[in-house]
């Protein structure tokens, strides 16, 4: 479901230009990213954060998160979890950037 939205980003003009989505493993290895990332086709670039650095930043407790930023690494939205329903996230997306 996360490629799927961060497809939509990419392919959507006014979202594309605006912001940009990451990963972010919490308490993972650089070193463990690119078998995540094969296994789980990750399309979006992900990172590790092995000291939960941006978990403490963005008080943030579960996992996955999911990081919506913008062209200047402002953080527009963060989202942890599991996304359930495609169609409700997007509008929150699109919620975020309209309110910035």
């Amino acid at each position: 479901m996360v490629n799927r939205v961060y497809n939509l980003i990419k392919e959507d003009k006014k979202l594309g230009a605006d912001i940009k989505m990451v990963g972010i493993g919490l308490g993972t290895q650089p070193e463990d990213m690119p078998a995540y990332i094969k296994a789980f086709k990750v399309e979006f670039p992900l990172f590790s954060d092995p000291k939960k650095e941006i978990q403490k930043l963005l008080k943030v407790q579960a996992v996955p998160l999911t990081v919506l930023l913008d062209k200047n690494g402002k953080v527009l939205m963060s989202h942890t979890g599991l996304i359930g329903n495609f169609d409700a996230f997007v509008t929150e997306i699109k919620k975020n950037v309209q309110a910035r």
